[in-house]
């Protein structure tokens, strides 16, 4: 398991979450997002990774943590392991509304992880992430949101 597979799938599951629940504000407990993120995997990942759920703990937490600094969502408090009052910033609903080229029934992305992220698989889950994260990055460096 490398870090950025397992911080992209927490990364899809917590504005997946916002997304579905916006504008209101919502509460994130690490351990709800760890649970998410073990449902991509195999049922034996635990017997062949016996530390996987702590790496997921703390990959859980520090991604929403992430989000909040890059300007994707909005947290109003937070203690050791959960955040609380949640939302999506402006950035980060602008972004899940994106509809890219690659999606054949022309759902936005935020949609496409409202509908089951997971029933799509990981690896489109991924390259989903994997654009939001890019596009992020160019509205930051454009001066956009």
């Amino acid at each position: 398991m490398i870090n950025i597979e397992l911080f992209n799938l927490a990364v899809a599951e917590v504005l997946g979450e916002c997304y579905e629940n916006f504008p209101e504000r919502i509460n994130l407990k690490e351990s709800d997002i760890a649970y998410k993120v073990l449902e991509y995997y195999s049922d034996d990942i635990l017997e062949k990774h016996p530390d996987f759920m702590d790496k997921l703990f703390g990959i859980s937490s520090a991604t929403v943590a992430w989000l909040e600094q890059a300007g994707f969502i909005w947290v109003e408090s937070r203690d050791l392991r959960d955040f609380y009052r949640v939302t999506l910033s402006s950035k980060g609903l602008e972004l899940l509304n994106l509809v890219p080229n690659s999606i054949t029934n022309k759902e936005s992305i935020g949609a496409s992880f409202i509908n089951g992220a997971k029933s799509v698989g990981k690896d489109a889950v991924l390259s989903a992430i994997k654009l939001v994260l890019s596009e992020g990055a160019k509205l930051t460096i454009k001066g956009g949101i």
